[in-house]
């Protein structure tokens, strides 16, 4: 089984689309551990807070057939990239490590991951 973790942020309608996109990624792996969630200040970009939590999946798709999935839980949600261009993220998913690789480096200097991950068990 691949350990995988992937973080989760939505700036508008955040309560409720955090909330589908846990349903989705429950219903969609066989084993996924949420974290709290937290409010954050956007970062390189104008918007209202994001509510983001990580997850901690597991599965034996590859990483790519694991990112396929997390962006069709996207979409359903009401990503769009004209949305996205306008700074509204319905919701976002990010794969951060995928069993020793990791990913989004620049990701992982962010408070709420620092502190977020420490309530992930492996």
């Amino acid at each position: 089984m691949n350990n995988i973790i992937i973080s989760l942020g939505s700036n508008t309608d955040q309560a409720r689309n955090i909330i589908l996109a846990v349903k989705m990624i429950g219903e969609m792996f066989p084993f996924a551990e949420f974290t709290e969630a937290l409010w954050t200040e956007p970062v390189g970009m104008k918007s209202e807070k994001f509510l983001n939590c990580l997850c901690h999946i597991k599965s034996r798709d590859d990483m790519a057939a694991v990112e396929s999935n997390l962006k069709y839980i996207e979409r359903c949600i009401g990503r769009t990239a004209e949305n996205s261009m306008k700074g509204i993220i319905a919701i976002d998913i990010d794969i951060l490590k995928f069993n020793d690789t990791r990913l989004h480096t620049g990701d992982w200097q962010r408070d709420y991951i620092q502190k977020l991950i420490k309530n992930i068990s492996f």
